[in-house]
């Protein structure tokens, strides 16, 4: 009897994961054939080659598409696709249908990267997850802000770079953490925000709640007290 319980209790807890294991999907497009693309958030891993993750394309209003896993290589802007997988509707799983053999990175065609392309939506999201946080500051509110200091871009009198915000509280939305892209001018100290990633888990784990990859409001911000002293240190 005992036994037999600790194997129900298994099967339980085997049935729970393979049910929610693809339960963070994020929506990225609607493709031109009608079918939608979601990013598994919870399978993005830092590899030696890139990062890979897992995208499924799935037709609208269907629970189950094709699954693929891939890999991107975030500074060469290339990427391939690493296995293709169907829903066996009969057995209730993955099956694996296709794996390549060659597992280099291939380069993409630039026009693959157009602003607003599927592929370029990929490549924000995927690319937003993996960084090395250094703790800076701490708001009057009691937000905490980091800075990833092995991301940093120069150019000429300007600063590209990473910032992370835990929040103190979560917000109305729920969310967490945020985590911006930001260019910052080291001659007038003041700065823009390009991309803003919204998470319900500190430090900008797994789980996105929401992402704009183009604020209405792009304008130049002069630093308050934490962005000046970031930008002081960054750009010695």
């Amino acid at each position: 009897m005992i036994v037999r319980l600790k194997n129900l209790i298994f099967i339980l807890v085997l049935l729970f994961i393979v049910q929610n294991s693809y339960c963070h999907n994020f929506k990225i497009v609607t493709g031109s054939d009608g079918k939608e693309e979601y990013i598994n958030t919870e399978s993005i891993t830092k590899t030696k080659s890139g990062i890979s993750y897992l995208l499924e394309r799935r037709p609208i209003n269907k629970d189950k598409g094709t699954l693929f896993k891939k890999l991107i290589d975030c500074k060469n802007k290339k990427w391939m696709i690493l296995e293709m997988l169907e829903w066996d509707h009969d057995h209730k799983e993955w099956k694996l249908i296709a794996k390549l053999a060659n597992e280099d990175i291939i380069p993409v065609p630039n026009s693959s990267f157009v602003k607003g392309s599927a592929v370029w939506y990929h490549m924000k999201l995927v690319c937003s997850f993996h960084n090395d946080w250094t703790y800076e500051n701490q708001g009057m509110n009691g937000d905490k802000y980091y800075v990833d200091y092995d991301r940093i871009h120069r150019k000429d009198n300007y600063v590209f770079f990473w910032r992370l915000r835990n929040y103190s509280k979560p917000t109305a939305l729920n969310d967490t953490s945020l985590k911006t892209y930001i260019v910052g001018d080291c001659k007038e100290y003041r700065y823009v925000l390009m991309e803003l990633f919204y998470y319900q888990k500190i430090n900008g784990k797994n789980t996105i709640s929401n992402m704009t990859l183009n604020p209405i409001k792009k304008e130049w911000q002069y630093s308050d007290r934490i962005m000046k002293t970031i930008l002081e240190k960054i750009c010695r």
